[in-house]
């Protein structure tokens, strides 16, 4: 959502991998001290599954949410991802047309929120 100009206070990373990938993903987040205290669920509306690591640091938690989507359209947002570069490397965006399409799977009452704003 921020990297389309609308900021919101969030205290969750959403990432979108692929199954091959997760492996990685959860030794690179358990090795940053982020644990995965739950097991994991699959979302109502969607071919998503969700594993969420949390970490904690005094009273401050992160979350940082990792969906595995391994069919078709998801890998399509994954090779359409836009790259935006910092000074502590590249990662990858989901295109706001793919972000809206996302949320819109969940279609919680915020994604309703978010979808709205993108679409403006």
């Amino acid at each position: 959502m921020a990297f389309h100009e609308l900021f919101r206070f969030t205290k969750d990373i959403d990432i979108l991998i692929t199954s091959e990938s997760y492996e990685g993903i959860g030794f690179i987040l358990n090795d940053a001290g982020y644990t995965e205290k739950a097991l994991p669920w699959r979302f109502a509306n969607s071919q998503l599954t969700l594993h969420r690591f949390t970490k904690f640091e005094g009273e401050e938690c992160m979350i940082v949410d990792v969906m595995i989507g391994d069919d078709e359209r998801h890998r399509e947002v994954l090779n359409d991802c836009i790259t935006a570069e910092s000074d502590d490397g590249s990662v990858m965006i989901a295109s706001k047309a793919d972000l809206i399409w996302m949320k819109s799977q969940r279609n919680s009452e915020q994604d309703q929120i978010d979808i709205k704003h993108l679409q403006k």
